[in-house]
């Protein structure tokens, strides 16, 4: 698998909060406010259905029920693909223009850490957000890259207004580690 480099995806979000002087950032999957608290933004909303952040509810209820905008939106809730996938959908329908989505844990180590349901035993699980990186890759409606740090860190940008569907990608772990090297996976870089 790749090796991943020693950042981490706080300095990578606070990095594109600043480079587009955005003052709004969400984040999807608080937990216990690990990256929301350590993120300089003006207006900052945060949304779990258990704890940490401002607003305690999903992803797809607060999607519903919001009208406002974000500059940098950060997505690190339930940890399956087909929850991911709706909310980068939600998330580019209220991207501001020039704006970033940031998807965390999409280059697992291996498949046990893959694995969906989430394990009983302890472990660091990213589930099976992975999947995803096959889709972003190929939509002609955004940009996306895959940055090597902390987990896998997928980063998309809007290139046009029409948001396309997403199709499913068989989930056998095995896919990952054949055909990793089509994927646009890149060092961290500040340009």
């Amino acid at each position: 698998m790749i090796e991943l480099e020693n950042y981490n995806r706080c300095e990578l979000i606070q990095y594109y909060i600043d480079k587009i002087r955005t003052e709004s950032y969400l984040e999807i999957g608080c937990d216990r406010n690990q990256v929301f608290k350590k993120i300089r933004c003006k207006n900052k909303i945060g949304v779990d259905p258990a704890k940490g952040g401002t607003h305690r509810m999903t992803s797809d209820e607060f999607f519903k029920k919001n009208k406002k905008k974000f500059g940098v939106i950060f997505i690190d809730g339930l940890h399956h693909y087909n929850q991911v996938k709706r909310d980068v959908n939600n998330s580019l329908k209220f991207l501001e223009k020039n704006g970033y989505i940031v998807i965390h844990d999409m280059l697992p180590p291996g498949p046990e850490y893959a694995v969906v349901p989430r394990p009983t035993y302890p472990t660091t699980w990213m589930g099976d957000v992975w999947r995803l990186g096959f889709h972003l890759k190929d939509r002609e409606d955004v940009t996306f890259k895959l940055i090597k740090i902390d987990c896998g860190c997928g980063v998309v940008q809007k290139t046009s207004n029409n948001c396309l569907t997403l199709t499913d990608v068989d989930d056998d772990f095995s896919i990952l580690e054949k055909n990793i090297n089509s994927l646009p996976i890149v060092s961290y870089s500040k340009k």
